[in-house]
């Protein structure tokens, strides 16, 4: 069997994310494995775009492909927005480790906001091979799970916009290298935006999986063109992947520009010296850059 424009779109996506995964590994290597540093999730992010493309190529290539092939490729393209959530989010997290801008964000916060993506990833995966069942009933299961993944994703995200500009408004209390952060965040975030956007359009679409698997003919809304599996691939193509890339290539190159050299020099002298010698003693030793203690 010939590859359609998906599967095009797949190959495409494999030979661009092998160098982004390389870059992604190196910039990992460079700040650490820390799972809250937020690099590592770029580096399984782009694992899963691969194995995701490679999936998409081998089910069209075969004569009679297995439809649990096609499933998981298409449950990787919908799960792999969390991973650049869960990035985000540490690295938002990481701009103020030492608490200087005053705001009262506690750890348990954070694991709040992270709990939140657990679930919603965990909702989007059941969802995603539910809503291929044979069974109506299960597929009708299936498409409110994903549904409701989309929605968490959209709060989780909204969230982290909040105390992203909750960040800018105290910014001059911020290490001068983490404000470098912050603008990479910012940088990234209209992007992710419509990568969301395209999540949500997607999950409230007609479920054109579920109808292949009962060889019916799938419903048209005025959403059908959003659907991963049968929409437009030239909306998927602009508002699925070429946003993640361009979002993975801002992370990437913050984390170029962020040096691993001691912050204390940042802050010697002016109105955060006491507060960031204090939280260095508090928070035991001062980071050696970001991801690293």
């Amino acid at each position: 069997m010939g590859l359609d424009a998906r599967g095009i779109i797949a190959i495409i996506q494999i030979v661009l994310f092998v160098p982004i995964f390389c870059f992604t590994l190196f910039i990992t290597l460079r700040h650490g494995f820390k799972r809250d540093a937020g690099w590592v999730f770029l580096l399984i992010f782009s694992v899963i775009r691969i194995v995701g493309g490679v999936m998409l190529v081998v089910a069209e290539s075969l004569k009679h492909p297995s439809t649990g092939v096609y499933i998981t490729a298409y449950v990787l393209a919908s799960v792999g927005l969390s991973p650049l959530l869960f990035a985000t989010l540490g690295f938002l997290r990481a701009v103020d480790q030492f608490g200087l801008s005053g705001l009262p964000i506690a750890t348990r916060h954070w694991r709040v906001l992270r709990l939140l993506l657990v679930v919603a990833l965990a909702l989007a995966i059941v969802g995603g091979t539910d809503a291929s069942s044979s069974s109506l009933s299960t597929q009708h299961t299936g498409t409110t799970l994903r549904k409701v993944a989309s929605l968490i994703f959209l709060g989780s995200f909204i969230i982290i916009v909040i105390i992203h500009f909750l960040y800018w408004s105290r910014k001059d209390k911020i290490l001068l290298h983490r404000r470098t952060l912050l603008v990479g965040i910012s940088a990234a975030l209209p992007f992710l935006a419509v990568r969301i956007l395209y999540s949500i359009l997607s999950s409230f679409s007609p479920n054109s999986l579920g109808a292949q698997t009962l060889g019916v003919a799938p419903g048209h809304t005025s959403l059908s063109k959003f659907n991963t599996v049968t929409g437009s691939w030239v909306i998927y193509l602009i508002m699925s992947l070429l946003m993640e890339i361009i979002a993975v290539l801002i992370y990437c190159t913050t984390g170029t520009l962020i040096p691993l050299q001691k912050e204390e020099q940042d802050y010697e002298s002016g109105p955060n010296k006491n507060a960031y010698q204090m939280n260095g003693q508090n928070g035991g030793q001062v980071d050696q850059g970001y991801g690293r203690r």
